[in-house]
Parts: C-alpha cells; sequence; structure tokens
C-alpha cells in the first residue's frame, strides 16, 4: 500500500458551488489540518470552541471524510498522518441536511488528497 501524507499545514474554508439534480444541500465549514507523523490513520476533531450548530452537523461532517478515507484505503491508498480540526461549520435551515454534510466531507477530502497529499513511502 502507498503511504501518503500532507506536505504543510492548511488553514481555510471548504465551501465549493455544487450545481445538484433535485433537491440541493449545503454545507461550509472552516478548517485546519496539520501533518501528524505518528498518526497510522486520519484524524477528525471538532474545535474545543465549537459552537452548538457545529457540534450538531460535525458527526455527519466526519463520517464523509472517514468514508472516503476507507474508499483511498480500499483502493491501496493510506492517507496518514493526517489531523483535521473543523472550527466552525455554516449552516442553512432548509439545506443543510446529514446526507449533505457527509458529501461535503467526502468531497473536502478527496479535494485535500488531490491537491494537498504526496506519496511518503511507496
Amino acid at each position: 500500500m502507498q503511504r501518503w501524507q500532507i506536505a504543510t499545514p492548511l488553514s481555510g474554508c471548504f465551501s465549493p458551488r455544487i450545481n445538484y439534480a433535485g433537491r440541493p444541500f449545503w454545507c461550509a465549514f472552516d478548517y485546519h489540518v496539520v501533518n501528524e507523523p505518528t498518526l497510522d490513520r486520519l484524524m477528525v476533531v471538532a474545535s474545543q470552541a465549537a459552537t452548538e450548530p457545529t457540534l450538531i452537523w460535525f458527526p455527519q461532517l466526519r463520517a464523509g471524510m472517514e468514508a472516503c478515507w476507507q474508499q483511498l484505503a480500499n483502493d491501496g491508498v493510506l492517507f496518514v498522518g493526517v489531523c483535521i480540526t473543523i472550527e466552525h461549520i455554516a449552516t442553512h435551515p432548509i439545506d443543510t441536511t446529514a446526507q449533505g454534510c457527509q458529501y461535503y466531507g467526502s468531497a473536502f477530502l478527496a479535494w485535500l488528497f488531490r491537491e494537498h497529499a504526496y506519496i511518503s513511502s511507496p
């Protein structure tokens, strides 16, 4: 299995604009990502300063990231040493759903891997 990790710490807001067919869902979140070389898998945590809306939707966001991580592992890629802290989740009273948060979590990890990961060992 190939081991991949991120090169440098990252912070930002993940809020892609996606045109869906059917009922839309929406989520946006502030994140901070660091490389933790001692981790042998993905770690996703909520900030200690997280507000109630963030804590409500955090489990679904994390589940999406973990599902993407598992799919990468099933494909022979170990994305290791990645610690993601979710600082804040912005929500919409109608369009933020569990399915949407899972989708955005998965899309975020796929983006992180595609744009910021490198092979640390073959």
